[in-house]
């Protein structure tokens, strides 16, 4: 069993996602307890593949309490993360890239391109998904009224400089030439009207995809094949 503190070092080892979504006003004991805390998050949790966001357990000391609030972290194969829900109605997590921590088996069942090696890849379809989950979760909370009208989104994927996009979908064709990134982060900060995130959850999940892929020089990515994507993972038809 690793501690907290190992956890953090070990997701930042490699590339790694930095999220938080938090209340725009600041109210210490926006949340009651970190009963009603643990509640929120499973409450929220989105479960729409193999692995869910954030992973939650619910078992006795798990997640367990911290000063602020509720934490938990796990460190098992390709899934490193640490998360914190504090009593202000904020949410932290850090998320290791899982491309990052595939086996060699597994990397094999990416496509890069035709005869050409890279050492550091971003699934297409993987990012598709995770950024959708980042904001149905913030949706989720939005809807139990934490905070109240207005909600701050910040994502930081730590670690990309000299990665390359990779076709992650089984069945697609690769990128006929490298799509690489040359900046050691994407950085995301907005913040939203409750009423907004509520209702535009998906469309502001697509805008942020986007950018991040423009961040690898792909411009003419194929929007309504990704918009198909994240409509299927939303009603769990992957």
């Amino acid at each position: 069993m690793i501690s907290a503190n190992e956890a953090i070092k070990k997701i930042k080892e490699k590339a790694y996602w930095d999220i938080s979504i938090h209340p725009v006003a600041f109210e210490k004991n926006k949340i009651k307890n970190r009963k009603e805390a643990i509640d929120l998050v499973r409450e929220s949790v989105v479960e729409l593949r193999g692995w869910d966001y954030p992973h939650f357990t619910d078992r006795e000391g798990d997640p367990h309490s911290i000063q602020e609030g509720i934490e938990k972290f796990i460190a098992w194969e390709n899934h490193i993360e640490l998360w914190r829900m504090y009593l202000s109605g904020q949410f932290i997590h850090l998320l290791a890239l899982r491309e990052d921590w595939l086996t060699e088996e597994q990397l094999h069942r990416i496509a890069i391109i035709q005869e050409e090696k890279v050492e550091k890849i971003l699934g297409v379809t993987g990012t598709v998904y995770t950024l959708t989950e980042i904001f149905e979760f913030a949706r989720r909370l939005a809807q139990k009224g934490i905070f109240q009208d207005e909600v701050s989104i910040e994502i930081t994927l730590n670690g990309i400089q000299g990665r390359a996009l990779a076709i992650d979908s089984p069945g697609r064709i690769p990128f006929l030439s490298l799509r690489m990134c040359q900046e050691d982060q994407w950085r995301y900060e907005k913040t939203f009207s409750v009423n907004d995130l509520l209702g535009e959850s998906k469309e502001i999940a697509l805008k942020a995809i986007f950018d991040l892929f423009e961040l690898f020089n792909w411009f003419d990515a194929p929007v309504q094949i990704i918009k198909d994507d994240q409509d299927k993972f939303l009603s769990g038809r992957i």
